[in-house]
C-alpha cells in the first residue's frame, strides 16, 4: 500500500487514482463504523449519530468519478445498523459543489 498525505477527499482521489483510492476507501468504510460500535453506543444510551457526507456520493464529478463508488452502499449499511439500534441519524452535508455545470470538476469549485 502506498502511503500518501492528502488534505481532502479530492486530493486523495487525485493522487491515488480512482482504482486504488476506491480500494482503500472501501476498506476504510467497512471498518470505520461496525455493528459492535453501534452496540456499544446503544449500551451507553447514545441515541444519535452524525454522519458527514459529500454531494459526490450521489453525483460523482471530477476526481470523485469511480473513486467514491460504493459510498451509498456503505451509508445504507450504517443507516440500517442505526435503525436496528433505535438511533437517529443526522446526515451532515460536509462537502458540496454549488455549481453543477460542465465546469464542476474545475479545481476552483472544490
Amino acid at each position: 500500500m502506498r502511503l500518501v498525505r492528502t488534505v481532502d477527499m479530492w486530493s486523495f482521489c487525485t493522487v491515488l487514482g480512482p482504482e486504488e483510492a476506491n480500494k482503500q476507501l472501501r476498506r476504510h468504510w467497512q471498518t470505520w463504523v461496525t455493528e459492535d460500535d453501534l452496540r456499544k453506543l446503544h449500551a451507553m444510551k447514545i441515541n444519535a449519530l452524525r454522519i458527514p457526507v459529500g454531494d459526490w456520493m450521489w453525483r460523482p464529478y471530477g476526481a470523485y468519478v469511480n473513486c467514491t463508488a460504493g459510498a451509498l452502499h456503505e451509508l445504507d449499511r450504517v443507516l440500517d445498523l442505526a435503525h436496528a439500534y433505535g438511533m437517529r441519524v443526522l446526515l451532515d452535508l460536509h462537502g458540496v459543489c454549488l455549481l453543477y455545470t460542465s465546469d464542476a470538476a474545475d479545481d476552483s469549485l472544490r
